[in-house]
């Protein structure tokens, strides 16, 4: 990564060491995601003090991490959610798409 990169007029010029990618933050961002692996970039970003694009670069590039897309399911559900997922798991049919966000 860092190395003679072209600058203007064809004069070479050397990128900037990284101060984010190294040994100490990389192992601190495994320990984040080895805590919680719910844990979001962003999140790692503001408690480690870095860049959140460092932090997507050691998760994909250095760590070998990849995003995983998650169903998003309510933790907690009211008595009605309840006994309509009971009915349609019990049925096996499809649950109807509901609305979540009303229309302006």
């Amino acid at each position: 990564m860092n190395g003679p990169i072209q600058g203007g007029k064809g004069e070479r010029r050397t990128r900037r060491p990284s101060t984010s990618r190294i040994d100490e933050n990389i192992q601190r961002v495994h320990d984040s995601v080895k805590a919680d692996h719910r844990i979001i970039t962003r999140m790692i970003a503001e408690k480690l003090g870095i860049n959140n694009g460092s932090v997507q670069t050691i998760l994909k590039e250095d760590l070998n991490m990849q995003k995983l897309r998650a169903k998003i399911v309510p933790k907690i559900l009211v008595d009605e959610q309840k006994q309509r997922r009971d009915y349609y798991t019990m049925t096996g049919s499809k649950m109807p798409k509901i609305q979540i966000f009303s229309k302006r």
